[in-house]
């Protein structure tokens, strides 16, 4: 029976490894461990995000705004585009599965880099495209390599900038680079879902790139504004890519506590500073503890840190739950001896850097 059920199914997904998301305290056995391993908002939820979500129960039982227009529209506004040049996702996760479903065909090629965001060739190998992942360079995706490697065969490309698990980012005068010459039949996937933490003048923000190139920028709730467990994101496109994509989409499929929460995070920028803030504070913290316990870190312009501990990171995780701190193992990103650390709150931070000093200690005397 197991191998007759196994002729039903797509070939395609035969060999797929599930995506693994960050563990919580309950997984681990303590309900009041840090969790510090899924890159969230540290200080939780916009107060306006809940004062909305509990004037808005009363009204669940009736179905959500299919594509909220006034949500959209604030989206717009602040990017100087039209509201037809935005679609909303139940969290950016979902808007690569439609990426993936309105333009990708069967053999067709998708471009990776390696390490990137694991849910592009999940979605890229379900579909039975052929995918050719390039590593990064100098932990930085090598856009080069890419742009050279690029064939009749290649339809799509997905990047993260900056980059998830790397933390490195792309600038101004590498993107306009790559973009010069580049093919007109291919599409640009540029997720930018922690591009609101990056401080530097030389972060692409890709907007005057929608009109000359076939490019997608897709965004998220779940970082910078804190909405991770209601699952809202959104992309950027150009109008003709927007309609394409919602062709492919399920009606109603962003729930309508978090389209109401979405915006009113959206203006709530004593929230959004307080963000800002303590995550600056934090790194800084962390940078400064690292390099006194001699450990090399990508440098981030996002809200995490990724972190040679000189051994095994599965090992380093398993040490780290004994002090009731939840960090990401990187191994699957083939990153062997890495984690990654979210920047968390004062104390929490502290925690971190104290069962690091304490393993590096244990490890030295062994």
């Amino acid at each position: 029976m197991p191998h007759q059920l196994q002729n039903l199914v797509k070939k395609s997904i035969l060999d797929l490894r599930p995506y693994q998301p960050g563990k919580s305290g309950k997984d681990i056995g303590n309900e009041k461990a840090i969790k510090l391993a899924s890159n969230e908002n540290p200080i939780g939820v916009s107060p306006k995000a809940t004062e909305v979500i509990k004037s808005c129960l009363k009204n669940i039982y009736r179905y959500p705004p299919d594509a909220p227009f006034s949500l959209r529209e604030k989206i717009a506004r602040k990017y100087g585009v039209g509201s037809e040049n935005i679609i909303l996702g139940n969290g950016s996760d979902e808007i690569i599965e439609l990426i993936v479903k309105a333009f990708l065909n069967p053999a067709e090629e998708v471009i990776l880099s390696e390490p990137d965001f694991l849910i592009y060739k999940l979605s890229a190998q379900a579909a039975g495209a052929k995918i050719a992942s390039l590593p990064s360079k100098d932990f930085k995706t090598d856009l080069k390599r890419i742009k050279s490697s690029i064939s009749n065969k290649t339809k799509l490309i997905f990047l993260s900038n900056p980059n998830n698990p790397l933390g490195s980012y792309l600038n101004q005068d590498e993107v306009k680079d790559f973009f010069n010459n580049l093919s007109k039949d291919i599409i640009i996937v540029f997720d930018q879902a922690y591009a609101e933490f990056v401080e530097t003048e030389d972060y692409p923000q890709m907007l005057e790139s929608l009109d000359s190139h076939n490019l997608i920028l897709l965004r998220t709730f779940s970082k910078f504004y804190g909405l991770a467990g209601l699952r809202i994101g959104y992309a950027i496109s150009n109008s003709r890519f927007i309609e394409y994509l919602n062709k492919v989409r399920l009606p109603f499929n962003v729930n309508f506590l978090a389209q109401q929460a979405a915006s009113a995070v959206w203006n709530d920028k004593l929230f959004l500073k307080k963000t800002k803030e303590v995550i600056k504070e934090g790194k800084e913290y962390i940078y400064k503890s690292l390099n006194k316990l001699n450990l090399f870190c990508i440098d981030s312009a996002t809200n995490f840190i990724s972190i040679d501990v000189q051994e095994d990171g599965q090992t380093l995780c398993q040490k780290m739950f004994n002090y009731g701190i939840i960090v990401r193992d990187l191994k699957p990103y083939g990153l062997d001896n890495f984690v990654r650390v979210t920047i968390g709150q004062e104390e929490e931070n502290k925690r971190f850097i104290e069962a690091m000093t304490k393993i590096k200690k244990e490890n030295s005397s062994i």
